[in-house]
């Protein structure tokens, strides 16, 4: 991962997948529980509530993603 190509395909993963997970959390996920009826909440609270209407199947892993997504963020920034 040290070599500029690496670095380059870390970037543009971590980027890639930020924004994926930004504009379905904290974007479209609200948006659809409103226009369900529903009262948005936390990024938090709205997966979960995903998950009991059977939607996703497991809103911990959204949060392990999220994680794991601050993980390669900050490993990038120190090496």
């Amino acid at each position: 991962m040290k070599t500029p190509e690496g670095i380059d395909r870390l970037e543009s993963f971590v980027s890639k997948f930020s924004r994926m997970q930004d504009m379905f959390v904290d974007k479209l996920l609200p948006l659809f529980l409103k226009q369900s009826g529903e009262i948005p909440k936390t990024a938090i609270d709205n997966l979960y509530r995903l998950e009991q209407l059977n939607i996703i199947n497991n809103a911990d892993n959204w949060v392990d993603m999220r994680l794991l997504r601050n993980k390669l963020v900050h490993k990038y920034v120190i090496t």
